[in-house]
C-alpha cells in the first residue's frame, strides 16, 4: 500500500459506504445502533487505532439494550484530517458536536473510553459532569509513567514530522504487536489498521497528537474524577506493555470507588483480545 496518497473527499466517503455526519473540523465517520429512547453508551478509541478497536464489543454491548455510539476521531481511521492542534480541546468539542448533530445532546451518557480514549473519557467527565452518566475505562493512559528516548524525540517540534515521515509508518504497525499478549491470534488486525494511512493526513494527527496531548498528565483528572462519586469501572489487561499494568494501583488510588477487574492473558487490547470477558464486566455494571 502506498501511504498517505489518496484523499479523503466525498468520492472516498462514498466508496466506503459508511455513516458520516459534517462537524465543524470536517467529516467524522460514526456509527449508531439502538434506539435513542434507550441509555447511551459512547466508545472511545485510543491514539493510533480507530473505531474498529470496538468491533467485538459494540454489537454485543448494542443487543444488550443499550443504544451504542462509536466513531473515529479527527486525524484516525475515516474521519476528516483537519490541518490544527489535536489536543483535549480538539476531541472534547468533537464529542459534542457530535452528539449535539445526532440530536443526543440531551441524553447523559455512559462513556467507555481505552487507552487515550480513557484520558477523553475522563477529561469529559471532569469539564461536563452533567452529561456522564458512568465511566468505563479500558487500561487508560493519563497517568505518569516512564518516557523512551524515542518517544521524547516525537515531542521534539519539526524533528518529530522529519521522523515519523520516514519511519512513522512501519513504527506504529510493527507496534501493533505490542498491543497484545497474543497477536498471532488476531492475522486481520493488521489490514484493518493499515487501511487509514493511505489518507493523507493521519501522519501528522498522530505527530501532532502525541506533542499535545497530556497522555500521561492527568492525575489531577483523576482525582477530582475520584472525588466525584461518578460510578466507574476499570479493566486492565495483566499483560499490558503498553499502559502497565502496575498502574492500576495508582488508578485505584485516585478513583477509590472504581469497581477493578484485572483480565488474564491480555495486554493492552483488552476489549479486543478477551471480549467475552470484558463484554460480561460492561454488562453487569451497565445494569447496574
Amino acid at each position: 500500500m502506498e501511504f498517505e496518497k489518496a484523499q479523503l473527499d466525498e468520492d472516498a466517503r462514498n466508496r466506503l459506504s459508511l455513516s458520516f455526519v459534517e462537524l465543524s473540523k470536517g467529516w467524522v465517520n460514526y456509527e449508531l445502533k439502538g434506539s435513542k429512547e434507550q441509555d447511551l453508551v459512547l466508545f472511545l478509541h485510543g491514539f493510533s487505532i480507530p473505531n474498529f478497536i470496538w468491533d467485538k464489543n459494540f454489537e454485543e454491548i448494542a443487543d444488550a439494550g443499550y443504544c451504542t455510539l462509536r466513531f473515529d476521531f479527527y486525524g484516525r481511521g475515516f474521519s476528516a484530517r483537519p490541518k490544527c492542534k489535536y489536543d483535549t480541546d480538539l476531541f472534547d468539542n468533537q464529542i459534542i458536536e457530535l452528539l449535539n448533530r445526532l440530536n443526543l445532546g440531551d441524553k447523559k451518557v455512559n462513556i467507555i473510553g481505552l487507552s487515550m480514549g480513557g484520558t477523553i473519557a475522563m477529561t469529559f467527565a471532569d469539564r461536563h459532569p452533567e452529561k456522564v452518566k458512568s465511566l468505563i475505562l479500558v487500561d487508560p493512559a493519563g497517568l505518569p509513567q516512564p518516557t523512551e528516548f524515542k518517544q521524547k524525540l516525537l515531542k521534539i517540534p519539526v524533528l518529530n514530522k522529519l521522523l515519523f515521515r520516514f519511519i512513522g509508518n512501519q513504527v506504529l504497525i510493527n507496534g501493533l504487536e505490542n498491543n497484545f499478549y497474543d497477536f498471532s491470534k488476531f492475522p486481520e488486525f493488521e489490514d484493518k489498521f493499515i487501511e487509514q494511512m493511505k489518507y493523507k493526513g493521519y501522519r501528522n494527527a498522530i505527530v501532532s497528537t502525541y506533542q499535545h496531548m497530556p497522555m500521561f498528565d492527568i492525575e489531577h483528572v483523576y482525582k477530582r474524577v475520584g472525588k466525584s462519586k461518578l460510578p466507574v469501572l476499570l479493566i486492565w489487561g495483566e499483560e499490558d506493555q503498553v499502559v502497565p499494568y502496575s498502574q492500576h494501583n495508582k488508578a485505584l488510588e485516585l478513583l477509590p470507588n472504581a469497581e477493578f477487574h484485572a483480565i488474564a492473558k491480555a495486554g493492552h487490547n483488552s476489549n479486543y483480545e478477551c471480549a467475552e470477558i470484558v463484554n460480561s464486566h460492561i454488562k453487569t455494571f451497565l445494569s447496574r
